[in-house]
């Protein structure tokens, strides 16, 4: 064989190769559009006029509220207190009252939906829990909220009940409002001013 017919084997293998390793990166693009979505579960719940889903794996539970409710004199309206939950005390707290500051519905009954806080576990008291929903990427964006309900959504998902805000209920620990009025710690001190004796 020629040098020539050598050197023009060598550089047709090589786009040979450049082809195939091209096709080969075009086929996995290929077969992750045609995957199917990523479907998650998400709960929906009912705050006041809104319905709303969370993650599932963002929550520790589902408890309906209990009848045995200890209240904590000086704190916000929207606290409700401290229950015992499997040996441990958890604070309680009204989503309506502290997002929509609507206090008709803040009440003895109605589900807490069990938050991993950033130093312990609450519950965050919901109107109603009314199920588990698969989802999907929303194809269109959330609805808007009012500031302190935005402040807890995460993103929007589709469901069979159209498309709804993604909320992390965790989320409230990070509102002014919060700060001001919540129970820290399992102990339920309260924070902020010092009360008067």
């Amino acid at each position: 064989m020629s040098q020539n017919s050598v050197a023009a084997a060598d550089r047709l293998s090589a786009h040979l190769r450049e082809l195939e390793q091209r096709g080969g990166e075009r086929a996995a693009a290929l077969r992750a559009a045609d995957a199917p979505p990523q479907r998650q579960h998400g709960l929906l719940f009912r705050l006041a006029d809104y319905r709303l889903l969370t993650p599932v794996e963002r929550l520790l539970g589902v408890w309906p509220l209990p009848r045995a409710v200890t209240t904590v004199p000086g704190t916000a309206r929207w606290v409700l207190g401290v229950a015992s939950h499997r040996g441990e005390l958890l604070p309680l707290y009204d989503l309506r009252g502290l997002l929509v500051a609507d206090y008709a519905g803040v009440q003895r009954r109605g589900i807490a939906l069990i938050v991993p806080g950033a130093s312990a576990a609450f519950g965050a008291v919901v109107d109603a829990v009314l199920g588990l929903r698969r989802t999907l990427p929303a194809s269109a964006a959330a609805p808007q909220y009012a500031p302190a309900l935005s402040a807890l959504v995460i993103g929007a998902c589709d469901c069979e009940d159209g498309t709804l805000a993604l909320v992390d209920p965790a989320a409230v620990e990070s509102l002014p409002a919060f700060a001001a009025g919540a129970l820290t710690g399992t102990a339920g001190a309260p924070q902020g001013p010092a009360r008067r004796a």
